[in-house]
């Protein structure tokens, strides 16, 4: 079997300095991609060598990927401790996402994570970022001359890192500063984040004091760094790939620990086992602050993931709260099984007060876990069961059999899943998940319906990938999800389902076809006001139809040109049934058409994108990135998520609603290979509206601009 032998950690390095050269450049991409579980189709067109003739892989994908995952576990990491860095929606594409990694690697621009990879030389870097806009939110003025602004900073956003990579030591630290919040000096920045890493130091696989993420299993317990969930082409987003212990480099100031962690390699005491397996035991303690909002007596709500210090308020409880956090984990690992068990206790120095859509309760919590990926063959198997250990006794209450099945009153959370090949052109995926309402991890984040710490939700996913011809690729999932417990702020069980189809087609010529059609449906609870004034509740479905088509032309030129068309449909069932009750109607069974029914809820929305790209390279130099887009919605809810290019290690994913036009630009030059600089400028215009935003965040007039510049220096 291709792939199969073990490669040493040299030969990684070689793989990923091999990247970086022309000869090797579409190779390595498709390396990357069979890696990432992703089309080589999408990079492969927009490969930087224009002579490459190599074909498509034969997509066996799970004897080629299950291998190399095994083998280049470090490979893989890069793209997720870049994903972790990025700040994009749930429905930001991950085709976009790969295609920014690689054409970094490929042109020098994106710095792979040294500090895993071996090799001869020190790897030093510096980077400094400063954001703003104009003009200026409401918070940044004063009501009148006696009282001093909402915000207390000025309202650039700086962003400086400064880090060094050796195969045996790295180091690194990182000051942010977010618009609005205030900044005395050097040591005054809002957050501070650094590590000191050793590597690869006899049966020491890492060790990191400072700053540090964790992985394990496919989320249930332990998942702290970036993934992929639903959005875009990802069938197989279900099976996640652990990475243990890892240091942190992110600017996200939440979803990680510090103190200290190691990893370790045991000897593998079994004779039978001793052959290609490997014991890896990983131990961490972390002790650090949160912010959380006081409540009665010393009583707090959870901890809070809002970032932002601006406000007086926001400043009063920033690091009022102090969490800790310690546990072990230990995984045996082949070239067939990987399997392991762990568990975590979770402290806080104030209780936490109890609410009906939230488990989280009292000072502690315990959970310990179980996950295996097994790989026989050209299967893959994985699960993960975890079960929360507090002194928590929730109230129990089901409504039938199945229920009491599915949903645990003893705190317990479990997903399994197989991945299959159908044939050499067809790969499939089947997995099913149950989290009691009543199991909570603060550091947990498993695939499911929606982000956050897994809970309250059980259902089933079955995805599928065909390539009938090396030119065409059809992808399409269905999900199907129900919430037993209080679902947010509705207080009332919810489910639905989403689907999505996907396809690509490649021309001989190099241009790209693509279209992308997603339906998505939930019940939920809506309060009405029926004819004699009373306040009643109706149940009904919210559907949301989204539909995107995609021209890039041509794919293998040094300019790319990107056209895409998106369009979203939105409404209630009840309401778009002739004779139903919309939601905010003023009697029931009207037979008034839903579009003009009194209420918002009452109504259909819709919304259209029209945008433009253009991306042109010249050698390793300069680049430079043109958008432009239009965009028209009737209402928040058909509201469009659209990606645009930024500065480096850094990804935006606009939300768009209402109608304007908005117009961006991103230079990149590169003079010499030790110094990068970048600059972008970005302007909405809204045509409906005076002003932009709310509260603080509201700006007068219909228009905003944004301006960054980032510089960047490698030694």
């Amino acid at each position: 079997m291709l792939f199969i032998i073990l490669f040493t950690i040299t030969e990684n390095r070689k793989i990923i300095t091999g990247l970086k050269t022309a000869a090797a450049g579409a190779a390595g991409v498709t390396l990357l991609m069979i890696l990432l579980n992703t089309p080589a189709s999408t990079v492969m067109a927009r490969s930087i060598t224009p002579s490459d003739t190599s074909p498509d892989p034969e997509w066996r994908s799970t004897e080629w990927q299950d291998s190399l995952t095994y083998h280049h576990p470090y490979l893989l990491q890069l793209l997720d401790d870049y994903l972790s860095e990025m700040e994009a929606s749930p429905d930001a594409d991950p085709d976009e996402l790969i295609f920014e990694y690689l054409q970094g690697l490929l042109h020098g621009t994106t710095l792979p994570d040294t500090s895993i990879m071996a090799g001869p030389a020190a790897t030093l870097e510096h980077r400094i970022r400063i954001q703003s806009g104009s003009p200026l939110p409401n918070g940044y003025r004063s009501a009148n001359e006696d009282t001093p602004p909402h915000y207390a900073g000025t309202p650039l956003r700086i962003i400086h890192r400064h880090a060094i990579h050796t195969p045996v030591l790295s180091a690194h630290i990182l000051q942010v500063k977010l618009p609005g919040e205030p900044l005395s000096g050097p040591a005054g920045f809002d957050f501070t984040s650094g590590h000191l890493a050793l590597h690869n130091v006899g049966p020491l696989r890492r060790m990191v004091a400072g700053d540090y993420s964790l992985r394990f299993g496919q989320g249930l317990m332990l998942w702290s760094s970036g993934s992929f969930g639903k959005g875009g082409p990802a069938h197989r987003a279900p099976l996640r790939q652990p990475h243990g212990l890892q240091p942190y480099q992110s600017a996200g100031q939440t979803h990680f620990f510090r103190g200290i962690g190691s990893e370790w390699s045991l000897p593998v005491l079994i004779p039978r086992l001793r052959k290609n397996t490997g014991l890896i035991l990983t131990l961490f303690y972390s002790n650090r602050k949160r912010s959380a909002v006081p409540l009665e007596g010393d009583t707090i709500r959870p901890p809070s993931n809002n970032p932002f210090h601006r406000t007086e308020n926001e400043i009063s409880r920033r690091h009022n709260t102090k969490e800790e956090v310690s546990g072990a984990h230990i995984r045996l690992q082949n070239r067939i099984v990987q399997a392991g068990i762990g568990t975590y206790s979770y402290r806080l120095d104030r209780p936490v007060h109890p609410r009906p859509d939230n488990p989280m309760q009292g000072r502690q919590n315990q959970i310990i876990g179980a996950d295996f990926i097994i790989r026989p063959g050209n299967l893959v198997l994985f699960g993960e069961g975890a079960a929360r250990l507090d002194n928590y006794q929730p109230e129990c209450r089901h409504e039938s059999a199945l229920d009491r099945l599915l949903t645990s009153c003893e705190k317990t959370a479990w997903s399994a899943g197989i991945a299959f090949p159908l044939n050499r052109q067809t790969e499939a995926i089947w997995a099913i998940r149950s989290w009691s309402p009543h199991y909570w991890s603060e550091y947990g984040s498993a695939f499911g319906e929606g982000s956050g710490s897994p809970r309250n939700q059980h259902g089933w996913y079955t995805g599928i990938r065909v390539r009938p011809d090396p030119h065409l690729m059809v992808e399409a999932w269905l999900d199907r999800f129900r919430h037993h417990g209080a679902y947010q702020s509705s207080g009332q069980p919810a489910g639905g389902y989403e689907s999505l189809v996907y396809t690509r087609y490649r021309m001989p010529s190099g241009s790209d076809w693509s279209m992308r059609l997603r339906y998505k449906t939930r019940w939920v609870v809506l309060e009405e006001e029926d004819a004699f004034g009373r306040r009643i509740q109706n149940h009904d479905s919210e559907y949301r139809y989204a539909l995107r088509l995609q021209y890039d032309w041509p794919a293998r030129s040094p300019l790319t040109i990107r056209t895409r068309w998106d369009y979203v449909h939105t409404g209630y069932e009840a309401a778009s049934r002739t004779g139903g009750i919309a939601p905010g109607s003023q009697e029931s069974g009207s037979q008034e058409p839903a579009s003009q029914k009194s209420g918002p809820q009452g109504q259909t929305h819709f919304g259209t994108a029209l945008s433009q790209t253009l991306r042109w390279n010249r050698k390793q130099t300069i680049r430079l990135d043109l958008n432009w887009m239009v965009f028209h919605t009737t209402d928040y809810r058909a509201r469009i998520y659209l990606f645009e290019h930024d500065l480096s290690h850094s990804l935006s994913s606009i939300m768009a609603y209402g109608t304007g036009h908005r117009s961006n630009l991103v230079l990149r030059m590169q003079p010499a290979a030790w110094i990068q600089a970048e600059i972008k400028l970005s302007r909405v215009i809204y045509h409906d509206r005076y002003a932009i935003g709310s509260g603080h965040e509201q700006t007068t007039g219909p228009a905003r601009t944004y301006i960054g510049f980032q510089m960047i220096m490698r030694h």
